[in-house]
C-alpha cells in the first residue's frame, strides 16, 4: 500500500516510463471506475501494476453525486487532483449510538493533529437506535422517565459537537474533505446550526465508502488510513 508520497515518487517514474513506451501505450485500458465499485483504477506504465484509491478522495462531491459521469482521468488529471490533497486537511466526524468521536488530520504529517470523543446515554439498552428515532417511528414523543433522559441526552450530544465544531472553526476552514456518518443524528449533530463553518451542501462533505464501527480514536486512525490508502490490486483481482 502507498502513501502520498510515495504515490508522488511512483507517479514520476511511471509517466517517465508512460512516455518511454510511446503515446500508443495502453496504460489507459485499466484505468476508470468499476460500476458499483468505490474505487478508481489506474496504471501508470503499460507493464506495470493496476492502482487503485477511493472515489471520494479524487472526485468532487457534483460528480460522486452525478450517476451519468463517467469516470475517466488521465493520469495528468489524478496526478494533479491527488497532489492537491497533499498539503491539506481532513475532518472525521463519526456518529452513532450516542458516541462521537472527531478528528483533524494534517496530510502533510500523515497524522491526527486534533481529536476529542463525546459518549451520551442515547439508546435503550441492548435494543438500539436513537430515541429520536423511535419517537418517529410512534408519531411522537413516548412518555417515560427513560425516554425523557434519552432525548435530553441527545439534546446535549448536539450541544457538545456544535461546541467542537465552533472551536475548531480555524481547523474545518483549512479542510479540503470532510467525512461524515449522512445518519438522522449524523445530520443533526453537525447541522443543528447554521453557523457552524458548513451546512449540507458543502462540497467538502463525503459520506464514507466503507462501513464505519463504533466512534472511538482507534476508529478516526482506522479510517484516515483506509481512506488515505492508494493500494495495488492484486493479480487475482483484476
Amino acid at each position: 500500500m502507498l502513501n502520498e508520497d510515495d504515490f508522488k515518487e511512483l507517479a514520476h517514474k511511471g509517466l517517465e516510463a508512460s512516455s518511454e513506451e510511446g503515446e500508443d501505450s495502453s496504460a489507459d485500458e485499466d484505468q476508470g471506475s468499476i460500476p458499483g465499485s468505490p474505487f478508481i483504477l489506474f496504471k501508470l506504465s503499460k507493464n506495470g501494476p493496476t492502482y487503485y484509491i477511493y472515489k471520494a478522495i479524487v472526485l468532487q462531491r457534483r460528480e460522486l453525486l452525478d450517476r451519468s459521469f463517467n469516470v475517466m482521468l488521465n493520469i495528468d488529471d489524478l496526478g494533479l487532483r491527488i497532489s492537491k490533497l497533499a498539503p491539506s486537511k481532513w475532518a472525521i466526524v463519526l456518529v452513532r449510538s450516542g458516541r462521537v468521536a472527531a478528528g483533524i488530520f494534517e496530510n502533510t504529517k500523515g497524522g491526527l493533529l486534533v481529536s476529542k470523543t463525546f459518549k451520551r446515554y442515547t439508546t435503550r439498552r441492548k435494543q438500539g437506535g436513537s430515541q429520536l428515532s423511535r419517537d418517529s417511528a410512534n408519531g411522537g414523543k413516548i412518555k417515560s422517565a427513560g425516554a425523557a433522559i434519552r432525548r435530553m441526552n441527545e439534546a446535549h450530544l448536539v450541544e457538545d459537537v456544535q461546541g467542537l465544531l465552533k472551536h475548531w472553526s480555524g481547523h474545518l476552514s483549512e479542510c479540503s474533505l470532510i467525512f461524515w456518518n449522512p445518519t438522522t443524528a449524523g445530520r443533526l449533530c453537525l447541522f443543528a446550526e447554521s453557523h457552524n463553518g458548513f451546512t449540507q451542501d458543502d462540497p467538502r462533505l463525503r459520506s464514507f465508502p466503507f462501513t464505519t464501527y463504533k466512534p472511538s480514536l482507534e476508529e478516526l486512525n482506522r479510517c484516515y488510513n483506509l481512506l488515505s490508502q492508494v493500494s495495488i490490486m492484486p493479480p487475482e483481482h483484476k
